[in-house]
């Protein structure tokens, strides 16, 4: 109790399901000894841990196409990675994960880690992802160049108790998340911002951002 069932498990959870796509990997098995201190669902309500929403966004969003990315930062606790938005192109296009999120072809996913304790971020997100790359500036208020005139949806994922780590609920934009019935997810909705603003990253958080109308010709059917 209080380690891979907790929100502080994302910090490392996203960080792997990342990395192991970049290396080519196709698939993520996730153990559970006896006791189901490793699953993804709390064995004795059923309620889902936090790790579960991070692989529910990270399948919806990240499509499987990984784009390469740079980062005008050295700071090692801010980690950011590009995919070819989950339908938008790339190797698969999937119907009803697109329709869900509102991704069109050659929209860009966006994924960040943020292990720091107390420091947060400002992303700009560059131009370069036009080119089939990704970019992103960042640093205690610094941002990168040309940022993309565009729409982005925001997923940022904390601690159900922002002072705690180790709590075993999470939060969507600030909302408590909270299974809707039996068995029946809560919606998981984006912000929806504008392209124009930083993307401001909260201290021990994770999450998301779609880039829409980004049109890079890696994530377009030719």
């Amino acid at each position: 109790m209080g380690g891979c069932d907790a929100f502080g498990s994302s910090l490392y959870y996203l960080d792997a399901l990342c990395k192991l796509a970049e290396l080519g990997h196709e698939g993520f098995f996730r153990q559970s000894f006896v006791g189901g201190n490793y699953a993804l669902l709390n064995t004795e309500t059923l309620e889902p841990n936090p790790d579960y929403y991070t692989a529910v966004l990270f399948q919806r969003l990240m499509g499987q196409r990984v784009l390469p990315v740079t980062v005008s930062h050295t700071d090692p606790d801010l980690h950011v990675y590009a995919h070819c938005a989950s339908g938008s192109g790339g190797h698969e296009a999937s119907s009803s994960s697109s329709s869900a999120t509102g991704v069109e072809e050659g929209d860009v996913a966006f994924a960040f880690v943020n292990r720091s304790p107390d420091k947060t971020f400002t992303l700009t997100l560059d131009s370069a992802v036009a080119e089939g790359a990704a970019g992103a500036g960042g640093g205690g208020g610094g941002v990168g160049e040309q940022p993309l005139l565009l729409r982005r949806s925001e997923y940022h994922l904390t601690s159900g108790n922002l002072s705690d780590v180790f709590d075993r609920r999470m939060r969507l934009n600030g909302a408590l998340l909270r299974m809707q019935g039996w068995a029946e997810l809560p919606p998981l909705a984006p912000t929806l911002v504008d392209g124009s603003d930083p993307v401001h990253v909260d201290s021990h958080s994770v999450g998301f951002v779609i880039l829409h109308g980004a049109k890079a010709s890696a994530c377009i059917h030719q």
